[in-house]
């Protein structure tokens, strides 16, 4: 009987399927080799968890575009990413994740800043040719 702590992951990915389709494959064969996998995403990213055959914890977290159009457009998004930020450092801290793999899209942001705040390991995925602008930043 294997007593040890399994490995714990954290996923961070935007709400599309473009981001999401990579993110839980990943998420599948880690939880295949016995990994603990946390998914970091928004609303729109949960929508594709629905009916997973293998154990993914998902949270919800706050993000937002800062190229929305107009200054309380912007200040909202700023605003959003803030509180995600707060959530994540949170979050992160309470799940002790090995490592967390960001696949881009604003929800990823968040995440991503707090694990570099906590001194995490990051990996970052990028599925297009050039990179994304959550990835570059």
């Amino acid at each position: 009987m294997n007593t040890s702590t399994p490995t714990t992951l954290c996923i961070a990915a935007g709400g599309t399927g473009g981001h999401m389709f990579p993110a839980l494959s990943l998420a599948k064969e880690c939880v295949k080799k016995g990994w603990k996998v946390h998914l970091l995403t928004d609303n729109r990213g949960a929508r594709f968890t629905k009916d997973l055959e293998f154990d993914l914890q998902v949270h919800i977290v706050h993000a937002g575009s800062p190229n929305r159009k107009g200054l309380f457009a912007k200040f909202f998004s700023l605003f959003s990413i803030g509180i995600g930020l707060l959530q994540c450092l949170f979050l992160l801290i309470g799940i002790r994740p090995k490592v967390v793999v960001g696949f881009g899209g604003y929800p990823s942001v968040p995440p991503v800043i707090a694990a570099h705040m906590l001194g995490k390991k990051i990996l970052l995925h990028e599925q297009n040719a050039v990179f994304g602008r959550a990835n570059r930043f």
